[in-house]
């Protein structure tokens, strides 16, 4: 992983050094739940992810070799 962020609302998204995109999943009891894969199929342009963010309107900003998504 390159990128581990938690978001406001309990899930935590995370980015890897290879170009996979980004997972974002809540941790509940011990388990990890509500796994959501984001990548080329949900619009990234590239899946190389150099930052994860989170605007005061909980929108999830992913940034990649080809800009913002």
């Amino acid at each position: 992983m390159s990128y581990l962020i938690a978001r406001r609302d309990g899930r935590v998204c995370t980015a890897y050094t290879e170009a996979l995109g980004a997972t974002c999943f809540r941790y509940d009891r011990g388990r990890t739940i509500d796994v959501v894969h984001i990548g080329a199929a949900d619009g990234l342009t590239s899946g190389m992810v150099y930052f994860l963010g989170e605007d005061r309107d909980q929108r999830l900003w992913i940034g990649t070799a080809t800009g913002s998504t």
